[in-house]
């Protein structure tokens, strides 16, 4: 009796197994016969990733390689081109800052307090041209005020701070707090 019930415990797995792998079987030819017909009927699977297509000028890069955060803005003029129809005009000062007011106007900052603004694409301004960026447009509030635009395209709160670490120990600056 114990051997019969060994065999019928035998064949209810193997029976298990058979139904499984016939299962698998049919999903397979099911998944194959689809994509088949899908691509007999014109569809192609899209290997290639459509991303948005930016041409800069002058051609090279928009960053330079930097010690402390890895990359950061490099100083100048770019003409972003996101499109035919649209193109952004992005100033970069000598330090690498998004500039928060027309060239032309940068006088006297040593007198004046400053606001600075550490943040990411949001910051920067990314695909907004100088003048419609918030900073910018902070300082046009606040003249009185020289806002610097720490902001970089893809920096997060660990660049952001290793950023603020690094001007702050280099800028002679005294931070005061109140509790």
């Amino acid at each position: 009796m114990k051997g019969i019930k060994s065999y019928f415990i035998i064949l209810m797995k193997i029976n298990a197994k058979v139904k499984f792998v016939f299962w698998v079987y049919i999903i397979l030819i099911f998944i194959i016969t689809c994509e088949i017909g899908l691509r007999f009927m014109g569809f192609r699977p899209d290997y290639k990733a459509k991303g948005p297509i930016i041409s800069v000028e002058p051609k090279g890069s928009f960053f330079q390689p930097d010690t402390i955060v890895g990359y950061a803005n490099k100083p100048g003029r770019f003409y972003l081109h996101f499109t035919p129809d649209y193109t952004c005009i992005c100033t970069h000062d000598s330090d690498g800052n998004r500039i928060t007011e027309p060239v032309a106007d940068k006088k006297n900052i040593q007198n004046k307090k400053s606001i600075w603004i550490f943040g990411c694409s949001n910051t920067y301004g990314w695909s907004l041209n100088d003048w419609q960026s918030y900073p910018y447009k902070l300082h046009s509030l606040s003249p009185e005020f020289q806002i610097i635009n720490f902001g970089v395209t893809g920096y997060g709160t660990i660049q952001s701070y290793l950023k603020l670490e690094h001007e702050l120990n280099h800028s002679g600056l005294k931070i005061q707090r109140f509790d």
